[in-house]
């Protein structure tokens, strides 16, 4: 994909057909070195990012992916957000200086939450109350993320940690400037592109007391940041003093690479107009080819990713964003009536198109138009259904909760009364118990003196049975009744 070239002279690197590529990682300066570069090199200066895609398409500028290799080959300056190994090679065979801005962690995170702030206002979105908020949805370590993230392939094979890894990539790049230090800037872009300018400030953050608290915590969360700030600062060669140059020599993509990042590309053009509320004046622009003949963009490509992403958008939008987005339709299209109405005024030399193809043209427009619109506002009144249909079930739904909250009162009543009945229960449980344990006492007190009665009556009618046979009584009746078996005997048996 590329091959790496060293200790080049300042005097071969003018013989080279060279590209400065600048990594311009978000909130580091990268505006004000856009407006120098801008300033002085015009149209040989691109920035290839999403965002100043967008600023081309509205302008009806050519976008890179669609240049021809003859057009890129006018191009001494290129920066992107995401600006990745990949992308300098759509510029082949070019030696490519590569260049980036690291940021105090800390100071670059305020200012992001700023410009946060002031997009989401801008495009109809919440803003974050507090950097707090925003630092939870942000991701630690931006720079160094972005950096192992697109030029993985320049880490030395024998870095272990990410620091290592981060550090050996960027002995790679030619230069590596801190903010403080952006002024040196303008002295190493004079010795290679022969223009001194001073670089200018074109944004003012918004200056604001956070407390030290706020501040550990941006520390800490980018710890290794923090690190590589330091490692630039401190043990980095001053990159502006340089007059032997580090370089890297592009390969060209195969068609096919060509094919899926162009694809890649549309698709993040059409987020990125969508997301920015740019979604109505694009689709304006793409269906009406009769009027706006000189876009050089890959209209079916692009329109079909915006149609989608549309689709999405409205599905999603809050009420807020809503209505920016019917502004933002109604401004298209008065824009575009007096567009037209420009056209039907010129003179009859430049028209390129008769009436009855100019009338057939817009009649074709307004329908597809109408079309949009009445696709929109069935959208809308599906909307506002919906949203009637969402207060008919909260209010059932609150009816349900009063109920629902009144029979829990019912039920807590219910349940507190049977605690009390639970409670008088066990109380007479508890009692009956006592007096069952002394019922059984009784009870075992009467079985033991019953024992012990007839105990006592047995022994004394054993006593009487061995008095009685004793007694004169007895010996009496004993004598009475020897008498009468002797008269029975002598009598015969007769009495």
């Amino acid at each position: 994909m590329l091959s790496l070239k060293t200790n080049i002279s300042i005097s071969d690197l003018q013989k080279y057909d060279f590209l400065l590529a600048f990594h311009n990682v978000p909130k580091t300066a990268g505006t004000s070195i856009n407006f120098l570069m801008n300033e002085n090199l015009g149209e040989k200066s691109l920035n290839i990012g999403i965002h100043s895609a967008q600023s081309r398409f509205m302008k009806n500028k050519q976008q890179f992916v669609d240049m021809n290799e003859q057009e890129l080959g006018q191009i001494k300056f290129v920066q992107s957000h995401t600006l990745s190994l990949r992308d300098l090679q759509w510029f082949n065979n070019r030696i490519v200086l590569l260049m980036t801005v690291i940021r105090n962690p800390i100071e670059r995170d305020i200012s992001a939450f700023h410009h946060f702030n002031s997009e989401a206002l801008r495009v109809g979105r919440a803003p974050i109350e507090n950097i707090g908020q925003f630092l939870s949805r942000q991701k630690p370590n931006i720079f160094t993320h972005s950096i192992l993230k697109n030029f993985s392939d320049l880490q030395s094979p024998d870095a272990m940690s990410d620091f290592e890894k981060v550090t050996s990539i960027l002995e790679r790049f030619q230069y590596v400037f801190t903010t403080e230090e952006i002024g040196s800037l303008g002295l190493a872009i004079e010795k290679i592109l022969g223009f001194s300018q001073e670089i200018p400030k074109r944004r003012i953050g918004i200056k604001s007391h956070y407390s030290e608290e706020y501040r550990s915590t941006i520390e800490l969360r980018n710890a290794l940041d923090m690190a590589v700030y330091n490692w630039v600062r401190t043990k980095r060669q001053r990159d502006h003093m340089k007059n032997v140059f580090t370089a890297i020599q592009t390969k060209p993509m195969s068609a096919h690479q060509r094919d899926a990042c162009r694809t890649d590309f549309y698709q993040k053009l059409s987020a990125g107009l969508i997301e920015n509320r740019l979604g109505a004046s694009a689709l304006l622009k793409l269906i009406s080819p009769s009027i706006y003949k000189d876009l050089t963009v890959d209209r079916e490509l692009l329109l079909a990713n915006l149609l989608r992403d549309w689709d999405l958008d409205l599905k999603n939008a809050n009420a807020n964003q809503m209505a920016i987005l019917t502004e933002s339709f109604r401004t298209s299209w008065n824009n575009l009536v007096v567009y037209q109405g420009a056209l039907e005024t010129a003179p009859l030399s430049k028209r390129e198109e008769t009436a009855n193809d100019r009338i057939n043209a817009q009649a074709q427009q307004i329908s597809v138009l109408r079309g949009a619109l009445e696709k929109r506002g069935n959208l809308l009144e599906s909307s506002r259904e919906m949203t009637s249909k969402y207060k008919a079930a909260l209010e059932k739904r609150g009816h349900l909760l009063d109920s629902s909250r009144e029979m829990t009162s019912k039920y807590k009543v219910a349940l507190e009364k049977r605690g009390h009945l639970l409670d008088s229960s066990r109380e007479m449980t508890s009692k009956y118990k006592v007096a069952f344990e002394k019922a059984g006492e009784k009870v075992q007190n009467l079985e033991k003196q019953i024992a012990e009665l007839i105990q006592n009556n047995d022994v004394r009618l054993n006593e009487m049975k061995r008095k009685s046979k004793t007694s004169p009584t007895a010996k009496i009746a004993s004598a009475l009744s020897w008498l009468k078996n002797i008269r029975e005997k002598r009598d015969g048996g007769h009495p």
